[in-house]
């Protein structure tokens, strides 16, 4: 290829336009000699496989094969009382007893990690914890569309105290739902560092174990709790559009909570994604 010479062009020198055009009329073997004739039927010509990967969408993914198990207040034991009208009435109590008191030890880390939190639902950001294998950290290269996409499983030993609240006058009309005690456990959204969308991006579990009859039917005693297999999972498959963000490092997360009186949380992650779109 020839030496293509152009005329300098200096800064806050004034240049006549024809100067500029020349200059780049010069450069018409780089760029495949493209004129007036044959430029305008490029946008009919240039699709998907012109297109370097990359160039305007791009997307991560992390996920996880284990399970992952959050511990709070151990030493809290189901206490179960026959309360009229419904015997199956139950109440939480604190007992000082076990293993951690046999090394004297009063209080750890993972007796207290949801302690105090009265909803998880509504609990402050900084009582939530990232969920591994449903965050990632990723960078986007322009200013871009972004949509989250996850997939996750959980299940605790939440359990609903008292007499189950019913609609109507009586107290005899079907479950009210709305009127459910909790404790709870939540999954919750968040990227960069902020809660995204809470209306949306938002579940929670509260009764997710189920026991033995509470009343035995020949002594009238109440038995022994034994759990069975009644374990009730609940499966998310969800998404948030974030909308446009701009170039730089960024970060999305699934984060757990669960009310103080909830003693295990048991959570499976499949994947979280993360796909971008150029804006």
């Amino acid at each position: 290829m020839s030496i293509i010479s152009v005329t300098p062009v200096y800064d806050g020198a004034i240049i006549p336009t024809e100067t500029i055009n020349d200059n780049f009329s010069k450069f018409a073997e780089i760029n495949g000699s493209l004129g007036a004739l044959n430029v305008a039927g490029i946008d009919e010509e240039l699709d998907h496989r012109h297109l370097q990967l990359g160039a305007a969408s791009g997307g991560t993914m992390v996920g996880g094969t284990v399970n992952l198990d959050y511990f709070n207040g151990i030493r809290y034991t189901f206490v179960r009382t026959v309360a009229e009208p419904d015997s199956s009435s139950r109440t939480m109590e604190f007992y000082d007893h076990g293993y951690l008191s046999f090394f004297n030890l009063k209080n750890t880390q993972v007796d207290s990690t949801f302690g105090g939190i009265a909803d998880a639902v509504v609990a402050g950001e900084a009582r939530t914890l990232a969920i591994p294998g449903a965050s990632t950290s990723f960078f986007v290269p322009y200013r871009a569309h972004v949509l989250v996409t996850w997939q996750v499983s959980w299940t605790s030993d939440a359990a609903r105290f008292g007499p189950t609240p019913r609609k109507g006058q009586s107290g005899e009309g079907a479950p009210d739902r709305s009127a459910f005690t909790k404790p709870n456990t939540a999954i919750r959204f968040f990227f960069d560092g902020a809660e995204h969308n809470q209306a949306s991006t938002t579940r929670e579990t509260r009764e997710a174990m189920f026991g033995s009859p509470m009343v035995d039917v020949n002594s009238g005693q109440i038995p022994t709790h034994a759990l069975r297999d009644r374990y009730k999972s609940r499966y998310w498959q969800g998404h948030a559009y974030i909308g446009e963000v701009s170039k730089g490092f960024h970060t999305a997360s699934l984060r757990v909570c669960a009310m103080q009186n909830v003693r295990q949380t048991r959570v499976r992650v499949r994947n979280i994604k993360v796909l971008y779109f150029k804006a």
